[in-house]
């Protein structure tokens, strides 16, 4: 769940953002605090690509399955398929990946 090393570490932990601080309750285990912090920050993120496949790779990292599919569910409803039909098909496939893992076996198949 590491990000790159683009930004620079603040010296002040309360200046870090709440992506920051989801990435350290998860190192430390602190599963639900990450997904706290996690789920904070995409509240005041804009429903992008990249933003939700950053909630969806954490939540199913931190082994919340069911929100991690709610938020593919998500990726996949506003994937549009005008660079071509690969970026769909990943979303889709991604989504089946996480609903099997969820145990939603039905899902995955009518997916």
């Amino acid at each position: 769940m590491a990000r790159p090393a683009t930004r620079p570490v603040p010296c002040d932990p309360a200046d870090e953002d709440l992506q920051s601080w989801a990435d350290h309750a998860a190192r430390l285990g602190d599963r639900k605090a990450s997904r706290l912090f996690i789920t904070e920050w995409a509240v005041g993120e804009p429903r992008t690509v990249r933003t939700l496949n950053t909630l969806q790779a954490h939540l199913a990292q931190l082994r919340y399955l069911a929100e991690a599919v709610a938020v593919q569910k998500e990726f996949v409803a506003i994937c549009d398929d005008s660079p071509g039909v690969s970026r769909m098909a990943s979303a889709l496939l991604g989504l089946v990946r996480l609903q099997r893992q969820a145990g939603q076996f039905s899902d995955a198949r009518l997916t």
